[in-house]
């Protein structure tokens, strides 16, 4: 029983996969404090962590530094 829930959930896994389904990248933005509000960062504006990922868009993750000067989002955006 198990080995064959282990074989369906691989092919599953792979079906999923191959059909281009899995097709959200994910980005993280950094953004620094200027006093009054959040500013897209200069020295690093965004990058891409991930493609062709199976997580759902929106907002994955933020974090604040320590100091409240900096913020990072990382986020899932999907064609």
């Amino acid at each position: 029983m198990k080995k064959t829930l282990l074989f369906l959930s691989v092919i599953g896994f792979l079906v999923v996969s191959c059909t281009g389904t899995c097709d959200c990248d994910v980005i993280e933005d950094h953004y620094s404090w200027d006093g009054f509000d959040w500013v897209v960062s200069n020295t690093n504006p965004s990058e891409t962590v991930a493609m062709d990922t199976c997580v759902d868009a929106g907002i994955l993750d933020s974090n604040i530094s320590s100091t409240g000067a900096y913020l990072t989002v990382t986020r899932a955006v999907c064609p």
